[in-house]
């Protein structure tokens, strides 16, 4: 391992994020490790309804939510490999898990670009679709 930060990405993406602002920002975190997070919507195809007891308090139709959820990009520093297990599977979540236990700084940077996981086949259609 050298001085530099690494980048760690799942296998199963399509994207065009920024790479070089993701460094520049887990750089300036100085933190161990940085999560690429991306938003994602799901669309609720009913009425949801908020109450207290029996008394209806708001009706919102169809709406949709928003989640931030681990993009499977992740730029850590060398210093974290130490962490890792040896001869023994270590899923990176895992380690970013070991991190959050220990109490390390591990940063969260939003990607916005274009990003999708082709580990579903319809995912995987609508990456054909886009290249």
């Amino acid at each position: 391992t050298g001085p530099h930060p690494l980048l760690v990405m799942n296998g199963d993406l399509v994207t065009q994020a920024n790479i070089g602002r993701m460094l520049e920002f887990h750089e300036a975190q100085e933190c161990e490790a940085t999560v690429g997070v991306s938003l994602y919507p799901l669309h609720i195809p009913f009425g949801v309804v908020r109450k207290e007891g029996t008394r209806l308090i708001e009706l919102q139709e169809k709406p949709t939510e928003h989640f931030v959820i681990n993009s499977g990009i992740y730029i850590l520093n060398p210093s974290v490999l130490s962490l890792i297990p040896k001869d023994q599977e270590f899923p990176i979540t895992s380690l970013i898990q070991t991190l959050l236990a220990r109490n390390a700084l591990v940063s969260a940077y939003l990607i916005e670009e274009e990003w999708i996981d082709v580990g579903r086949h319809e995912d995987l259609w609508k990456a054909k679709g886009i290249i």
